[in-house]
């Protein structure tokens, strides 16, 4: 076996291990050098494996996709935040020492944009705020050694970064006005450096401020289809802000940004089951298409998804994970896009309902005034009797979807005397449906969805009285 395909056996061991937990021997295989791309032909496999060593993530997963059986997808691709520890720990543990032996093999073979490129993104050349970690050592001994042969190449600062880092102050809007006017770089590097840059701003505003920039971060998109280190960072950018809009509820603007990352093999299950929420709730004739998508990638092996679910407390209905199955998913899913049908039939917009439910009227307004007037809509008498008979069907296909045990009231036997799981599953079911029959002027069925979240709540052993405001609200409603 040739060095380069050693260091990337090492690689694939490592990828298969933390993220799809999977212990296997590395089948035998040869690699050539074609230009920057590498090509991989497997024992036993047809087709060969082809991909570029700076996007080593999706290298490894098109490996592991041809070796393992159906289905296999990327767990994640974030970087940044507390999601993308795993990445780090993943390149400390497995991957940084086998890239560098790599990254030698190619650098010997000619290839020094490809070899530089891998260095650049484990240097972390280009910062965080475009502030290099480091800039004039012959050879870094901190935590990424660059060979001199390649060190001018890793520590060039790309004028991406430069605009960045000129700058006397640090938002949101001005930050995505600097980055949009890299937009149309060519240089790998650069093109590097926009990628990385855009998903840490990502990362750092749009969880709260996404939707406000949303049509000026979409040139992210067009470079999660960039074959090398670009490509990769990107789809890890558009997997966050998908998550961010999916989560304000912005579903019309988040089916672009999680249909990249479905195409490209990222977190398909999860993501697979928000893009068929927002399909419903915008409307889409064919949203049930997503629906056996989820179905037969659902149990793609997934080591990240295991660790998540192995933390105290169970995962959090904010996100996309599976908080109690298929049909819990689905069932909040149908109940959530009723929610948000009822609304826009009285001309109401979600997201700016949850924005001041969030952070009060003022504030979920301030500065969003050209928003709010571009997203404004009323619909025509016949169109809101449309929607309001179909956001009362959607509340009938969730009840039907989560079945009686969703109302189960009966004390939790669970450990430490807290079933925060089933707590999840009643504020995600019986609260969206609540919110919708009351939007829909519905006030006894909205009484009995908000009453149910509630016993649920308390039978789950959750302190506090959690819907005594809506049960009390709606309660004293007149007729």
């Amino acid at each position: 076996m040739s060095k380069l395909a050693g260091s990337l056996s090492a690689l694939f061991a490592g990828y298969a291990e933390f993220w799809l937990g999977v212990s296997q021997p590395v089948p035998a295989f040869t690699v050539e050098v074609n230009g920057p791309d590498l090509e991989l032909t497997v024992d036993g496999v047809q087709r060969p494996v082809r991909g570029r060593l700076s996007a080593y993530a999706v290298l490894a997963h098109r490996f592991w996709a041809a070796v393992l059986p159906a289905p296999v997808v990327i767990p994640s691709l974030i970087r940044g935040g507390n999601e993308g520890r795993d990445w780090e720990q993943f390149d400390d543990e497995h991957a940084r020492a086998a890239l560098r032996e790599a990254a030698a093999g190619l650098e010997a073979a000619g290839e020094r944009t490809e070899a530089a490129l891998v260095h650049r993104l484990l240097a972390g050349t280009d910062g965080d705020w475009g502030v290099p970690p480091w800039t004039s050592a012959a050879e870094y001994t901190g935590h990424h050694q660059v060979p001199g042969s390649l060190l001018a190449e890793v520590q060039r600062r790309s004028p991406v970064v430069e605009r960045i880092a000129g700058r006397k102050s640090w938002n949101a809007a001005g930050t995505v006005k600097a980055l949009q006017a890299g937009v149309g770089v060519s240089d790998p590097f650069d093109r590097l450096a926009l990628a990385h840059l855009s998903a840490h701003a990502i990362g750092e505003w749009m969880w709260s401020e996404g939707l406000k920039h949303d049509e000026a971060l979409r040139f992210l998109l067009a470079l999660t289809t960039d074959p090398d280190a670009a490509g990769m960072v990107a789809l890890g950018g558009a997997e966050d802000m998908a998550l961010a809009l999916v989560r304000q509820r912005a579903y019309a603007e988040a089916i672009p940004w999680l249909t990249a990352c479905i195409d490209g093999d990222v977190r398909v299950a999860e993501l697979a089951a928000a893009r068929y929420e927002c399909r419903l709730a915008v409307g889409d004739p064919d949203a049930d298409d997503d629906w056996p998508l989820v179905e037969r990638t659902v149990h793609a092996p997934d080591a990240k998804r295991n660790r998540s679910e192995a933390v105290a407390g169970g995962p959090s209905w904010n996100d996309v994970r599976f908080a109690g199955g298929l049909g819990a998913r689905r069932a909040a899913a149908l109940a959530r896009a009723a929610e948000a049908t009822a609304l826009r039939a009285a001309g109401e917009d979600l997201w700016l309902v949850e924005q001041v439910r969030r952070y009060g009227s003022d504030t979920a307004r301030k500065g969003v005034e050209r928003l709010l007037k571009k997203r404004a809509y009323t619909p025509g008498d016949d169109e809101a009797a449309a929607l309001r008979a179909r956001a009362r069907d959607l509340c009938e296909q969730a009840l039907r979807t989560a079945g009686p045990d969703a109302a189960d009231t009966a004390p939790t036997t669970a450990e430490g005397g807290k079933d925060r799981e089933r707590f999840f599953r009643a504020n995600a079911l019986f609260g969206a449906v609540g919110r919708a029959r009351e939007a829909l002027g519905d006030h006894d069925a909205a009484l009995a969805a908000y009453t149910t979240a509630r016993d649920v709540a308390l039978a789950a052993g959750i302190t506090g009285d959690w819907w005594a405001g809506d049960v009390q609200r709606v309660g004293n409603a007149p007729g």
